[in-house]
């Protein structure tokens, strides 16, 4: 869809708008996307809060309480958190540099990229979460009990063999070698949240959630995108070499994260182990 109002806007030129006047085309762009973001979020108004289960606390459990249990399985938490946040900076690196790295390399239009990359991402990216989601499921059902950590791995195993699209010589190839990578990245987005909420009590879910995706987001959010950018200027100093600091990064992050996983395999077993 961005592509699609990058083409759009580019196409009207200057607009004006109510109350606003004078927008340029860049500007107008956003302003279509974050209209259709508070739209889209009218959707949750029809969402109803489920009944809850088990034992209900006045007040909630006290943030102190945890993060005596966050640091009392430390090494469980820091594992998971770390790990699956180096494959988020690992994916939303990727993602926010692919539109630039066809544009650049092979001369695609916004447009042109928007739509097949969108479409990449719309239909291999969700079939990487499902098969994340279903891979940490069955291994469950087989007595293994770090399912979700293991799913991490091989998803950043895939992630780094399947980035060898970068370095394909034609923007058809380098699209269709896109697809495994994609699905890689995408894998574990379901099951890492869950996983987190596996090692808790069910009323510090909602706490622990919370430390984990700001842990998430401020690496792989924050950082992983401005660290291809760094990469590219610093270390290549050419736009044309957006291709080597993506390789460069993305690599990098995946083999620090499995190893980060690893470590924590043992650790998670005797967390849920106790929690059991």
């Amino acid at each position: 869809m961005g592509g699609l109002v990058i083409k759009f806007a580019t196409a009207q030129g200057a607009t004006v708008l109510p109350l606003l006047g004078d927008v340029r085309p860049w500007q107008l762009v956003f302003f279509v996307i974050g209209g259709a973001g508070i739209v889209f979020s009218l959707a949750f108004l029809l969402v109803r809060e489920p009944p809850r289960q088990g034992v209900h606390l006045s007040g909630g459990v006290p943030f102190a309480t945890v993060v005596a249990h966050l640091w009392a399985n430390r090494r469980t938490v820091l594992c998971h958190n770390i790990g699956f946040a180096l494959l988020a900076f690992s994916a939303y690196g990727a993602a926010a540099w692919v539109p630039s790295f066809f544009i650049r390399t092979f001369g695609w239009q916004a447009g042109e990229v928007g739509i097949i990359y969108g479409l990449i991402v719309m239909v291999f990216g969700c079939a990487g979460i499902l098969f994340g989601g279903w891979l940490t499921d069955h291994w469950l059902k087989r007595g293994k009990s770090d399912a979700a950590m293991r799913m991490g791995i091989i998803a950043a195993f895939g992630a780094t063999v399947s980035s060898v699209y970068l370095l394909a010589d034609n923007g058809t190839l380098a699209a269709l070698l896109l697809v495994p990578a994609v699905f890689a990245l995408g894998m574990p987005f379901g099951a890492a949240p869950a996983a987190i909420q596996e090692i808790v009590p069910n009323q510090m879910r909602g706490q622990t959630s919370a430390v984990y995706l700001f842990i998430v987001n401020l690496i792989g959010l924050g950082i992983g995108p401005t660290a291809v950018a760094l990469v590219t200027d610093k270390v290549f100093g050419n736009d044309l070499d957006l291709k080597w600091s993506m390789l460069m990064v993305g690599t990098l992050a995946n083999l620090i994260a499995i190893a980060v996983l690893a470590a924590g395999l043992k650790s998670y077993r005797e967390t849920i182990l106790r929690k059991g």
